[in-house]
């Protein structure tokens, strides 16, 4: 993959909430209502679909098209965080690159917190990511069961 400059975002960054029509479907005026909420009022970029968005909800089809009304609506103004989760690495980086594909200009990962894994096993899982799409990433971590990611782990 070719090499690209590093993205600098600073301020606000709001996860966008995932609306919810009567019947449990995108409510995709109300999605591009809040993106424009926030290109209008300076926010620096969004984040969605993650935790805040009910992510966990979706189905990936969904998750694809929530990321991709967000890019429509932003329009360039500012940057989309795609979240691209998933317990399988090549799993998330299909839908990292879909979502690349689709205008979100930097990826957010959640490290898969499902089953116990060492600092090896998780950048095991990392890597085929982080090599495989030419965007930056982010890396969340959110452990419920115990502890997060050390600084030593985010050195390597």
């Amino acid at each position: 993959m070719e090499e690209t400059k590093p993205t600098v975002i600073s301020g606000a960054v709001p996860i966008i909430p995932t609306p919810f029509g009567a019947h449990d479907e995108i409510d995709e005026d109300g999605l591009r209502r809040m993106v424009e909420y926030c290109a209008t009022w300076g926010f620096k970029a969004i984040c969605l679909p993650a935790y805040g968005g009910e992510f966990y909800k979706l189905s990936d089809q969904e998750r694809l098209r929530v990321v991709r009304v967000a890019c429509d609506q932003a329009a360039g103004r500012l940057p989309v965080i795609a979240q691209s989760n998933h317990g399988s690495s090549r799993v998330a980086l299909a839908t990292a690159r879909a979502h690349i594909e689709n205008g979100a200009a930097l990826i957010s990962i959640a490290l898969p917190r499902v089953f116990v894994l060492g600092d090896d096993d998780l950048l095991r899982y990392l890597t085929p990511i982080f090599h495989g799409i030419n965007v930056p990433c982010v890396v969340q971590d959110f452990n419920p069961g115990g502890v997060t990611i050390s600084a030593a782990f985010v050195a390597r």
